[in-house]
């Protein structure tokens, strides 16, 4: 679990059928509260809203459907609260979510680890 904010971030082109819509993440981490992490690295992956997949989109309000285009590249949410599985390198888990959507989380995770 890691706080860390959005360098890349690409999408699939538009028009594309939905099971095929993907986004290409690459973080930046920048706090690590749990796992081999470290502040500093860089974290991949590609997400997908289809299936049971725990895709997040990095653009606000375009959910992964085949019908939102994307109306400004450079709107990206940047900071994000992420969860991922150390047994499955490369993907997110829920519940990651842009940072300013878990304030109130992050203030019990830095708690419960000892960081204000």
């Amino acid at each position: 679990m890691f706080i860390a904010t959005i360098v890349r971030a690409n999408r699939s082109p538009h028009g594309q059928p939905t099971e095929r819509q993907t986004e290409s993440l690459v973080f930046r981490i920048d706090e690590v509260y749990k796992g081999k992490v470290r502040a500093g690295e860089r974290y991949h992956t590609v997400t997908s809203g289809f299936g049971a997949s725990c895709g997040v989109s990095a653009w606000p309000g375009t959910p992964f459907r085949p019908d939102s285009p994307i109306r400004d590249k450079d709107a990206v949410i940047k900071r994000w609260l992420v969860f991922i599985d150390a047994n499955r390198p490369g993907e997110l888990t829920a519940p990651s979510v842009p940072l300013d959507e878990a304030l109130s989380e992050l203030r019990l995770v830095r708690l419960a680890v000892g960081k204000k």
